[in-house]
């Protein structure tokens, strides 16, 4: 598969067969904040920047749960009090805080895909998050595919292969930091 730019690079990043209920469970594990991402985001304290990666653990959960149901995927995000923030590119965004927390779920018709997003989230901090997928796929690392794609790793699960990606210094509706995306590869 080829990667296109940025602005499009969500749309075709689509994530399919590679989530499971039974993926480890990582909701009480500690991401720690780096020095940078804590004094690079305005108001924030460690204490407010760990809880917004903590939350950003429950997309992952929920991707991982749902997937590749788009529809229950959707539904389950919005039950957990995010925020549809509209369709673009084929996705359907959604927040939490303001838009420091975001996820995206691709819209019926298109590849099964979603991500998540944290606001001044670094590449270390997002291979924390992405560690679930690249587990249940039992991934492993593979050439980044895109000039912005930090980490690519590529596995199997469910009978089909599975790609997880990071990409950093990452723009979306204004936020900004890394984000991790899964794909199923044909």
């Amino acid at each position: 598969m080829k990667w296109i730019p940025v602005t499009y690079a969500v749309t075709v990043f689509a994530l399919g067969g590679c989530l499971s209920s039974n993926a480890p469970d990582v909701s009480n594990s500690e991401i720690a904040p780096t020095k940078e991402s804590v004094t690079s985001a305005p108001g924030f304290s460690e204490a407010d920047r760990q809880a917004l990666l903590q939350r950003g653990t429950l997309i992952v959960d929920t991707c991982m749960e749902h997937m590749p149901d788009t529809q229950a995927t959707r539904d389950a995000l919005s039950a957990s009090g995010f925020r549809q923030q509209g369709l673009d590119d084929g996705m359907h965004l959604y927040s939490q805080e303001g838009r420091r927390l975001m996820a995206g779920v691709s819209a019926s018709g298109s590849p099964p895909a979603c991500f998540v997003m944290v606001s001044q989230m670094t590449v270390a901090e997002a291979e924390v998050l992405a560690r679930p997928w690249v587990d249940a796929m039992d991934g492993q690392p593979a050439p980044p595919q895109a000039k912005k794609m930090a980490r690519y790793y590529r596995g199997s699960f469910k009978g089909g292969p599975v790609g997880v990606a990071i990409f950093d210094d990452w723009n979306l509706s204004g936020t900004r930091g890394a984000l991790v995306m899964g794909k199923a590869l044909r």
